[in-house]
């Protein structure tokens, strides 16, 4: 019984940690959007105008980590 309620308990924190990347994964995305900048589907950056370029280039480093 011990056995199973530990492997209970680190599938429910892994499920956990699952989520908070795919939180964080969404947080990366709008963060992007809302400096006018986005991420095109190919996987390449898509530039609207010329500001926040590094911050977006850190936001698009996060994701292809997180991927």
């Amino acid at each position: 019984l011990a056995k199973v309620s530990k492997k209970i308990k680190d599938a429910v924190d892994f499920a956990a940690s699952v989520k908070e990347i795919e939180t964080l994964v969404k947080s990366v995305d709008e963060l992007a959007k809302a400096i006018g900048k986005k991420i095109k589907e190919d996987g390449t950056l898509d530039t609207l105008n010329n500001k926040n370029g590094s911050l977006l280039a850190g936001a698009f480093q996060v994701i292809l980590t997180v991927e």
